[in-house]
């Protein structure tokens, strides 16, 4: 749905205005950051500890081409550097080169998050989204609706970050996503 939004304003610039408008809410929340932080407005400051780390990548010999594996070693090391651009760029080339790899819904996680992490929150729901409907079991995908959540109860839709809670609640019920989606769910009842 963002990628279409944005995809629709660059093909249309007469509605530009209204894609601007319908942004607004999304950009108010990133400039609203408190400057002390690192974090993005887009999910609460104790999300961050949750992120899970990916193990140890060995790398191949320097005389041959990197290997999707090295590829995705270094867009990690990027993103632990704060490089978010340069780690998406990484984690999608590593993603299109070995789509079938068994770290592809890694990739894919660390991508949303970084875009979180550059306070890009359409960016990080359309990669949240992407990883939810293409990794529906995958051990990150708990944290990965929990932090969907927040970015839909930071740019005002109560009723997909509800639904995205319920969705949390049901497939992972003894986690402890789970045990936070439960304390928000109130927030977004309303």
């Amino acid at each position: 749905q963002l990628d279409g939004l944005q995809q629709h304003a660059a093909l249309n610039p007469r509605s530009s205005g209204a894609v601007a408008q319908k942004q607004a809410p999304l950009k108010k929340a990133v400039n609203e950051t408190d400057s002390n932080t690192d974090v993005s407005p887009c999910v609460p400051p104790g999300l961050v500890g949750l992120e899970p780390d990916i193990p140890s990548l060995s790398s191949a010999d320097a005389t041959t081409e990197p290997s999707p594996r090295d590829v995705l070693t270094a867009a990690y090391q990027d993103y632990q550097a704060g490089e978010y651009d340069s780690a998406i760029k990484g984690f999608e080339a590593a993603r299109q080169r070995h789509p079938d790899a068994s770290w592809v819904a890694d990739a894919q996680y660390f991508t949303a998050t970084a875009y979180f992490r550059k306070k890009d929150c359409i960016g990080a729901i359309a990669a949240y989204e992407k990883m939810a409907a293409q990794f529906p079991h995958h051990a990150n995908n708990a944290i990965g609706l929990l932090k969907l959540s927040s970015l839909y109860i930071a740019t005002g839709d109560k009723d997909k970050a509800r639904s995205v809670l319920l969705r949390l609640i049901d497939n992972y019920p003894k986690s402890k996503e789970a045990k936070l989606a439960r304390k928000r769910l109130p927030e977004v009842s309303q």
